[in-house]
């Protein structure tokens, strides 16, 4: 199992950087291809990982987001509030509560399989 993210993203408070790895433009995307499954938020590298056909979970908040699911990505929901927040904090400089569990996460990779 590899966590790779975009460099500068934030990590999850129990994430440390030394066992992160930091992908961008054709490494992601060769680390994607040589990936039996892939656990993605609703981005880029998560509809790449579709394209290449990758057993794909996509951990979301987006309560419309199975209108717009690449074929074969099995959607794991973030449990509470989905949608807009009057914030002007933008979503990707903050790490909100209520995603599902490594465990449940885990369970959803294994039943791909």
């Amino acid at each position: 199992m590899e966590i790779a993210d975009g460099r500068g993203d934030p990590l999850a408070p129990d994430v440390v950087e030394q066992d992160v790895v930091r992908l961008a433009n054709r490494e992601l995307v060769e680390r994607l291809a040589a990936a039996t499954h892939v656990v993605a938020n609703d981005s880029g590298p998560m509809h790449v990982a579709a394209m290449l056909r990758r057993r794909t979970v996509c951990v979301t908040n987006h309560s419309a987001m199975r209108e717009w699911l690449a074929p074969g990505v099995v959607l794991l929901e973030r449990n509470g509030h989905a949608g807009h927040r009057a914030t002007e904090v933008k979503p990707s400089e903050r790490i909100f509560s209520g995603w599902p569990s490594a465990k449940d996460v885990a369970k959803q990779v294994l039943a791909l399989t």
